[in-house]
């Protein structure tokens, strides 16, 4: 059970080739309780959908900490905005983000 769990970390292998669309971050849903979303090395172009958009939000309403690094597919992440509960947030080495 997934409820009691307030913290995660997702970490890709760094060499990880970029045709892969990090299906394991995909096909993961976490528990609405998760306050702490951290991945690294994620080689995918886009948030997985339950995460765009409104989605993020309306999924993960206590989430007061993201950290997201060497994440260089990532070029959007306007759904920053609608995390009403955010504290703080961490985003390093994300060589080619142009809008939030």
């Amino acid at each position: 059970n997934t409820e009691y769990l307030k913290s995660i970390t997702i970490a890709y292998e760094p060499r990880m080739s970029n045709k892969d669309d990090g299906g394991v971050l995909e096909d993961l849903q976490p528990h609405g309780n998760l306050e702490e979303l951290h991945i690294t090395c994620y080689p995918g172009l886009r948030i997985p959908r339950w995460a765009r958009e409104d989605g993020l939000a309306a999924s993960l309403p206590n989430l007061v900490k993201i950290v997201l690094e060497d994440c260089d597919g990532l070029k959007e992440l306007p759904w920053l905005g609608k995390l009403q509960h955010l504290k703080t947030l961490q985003l390093r080495w994300l060589r080619n983000l142009e809008y939030i």
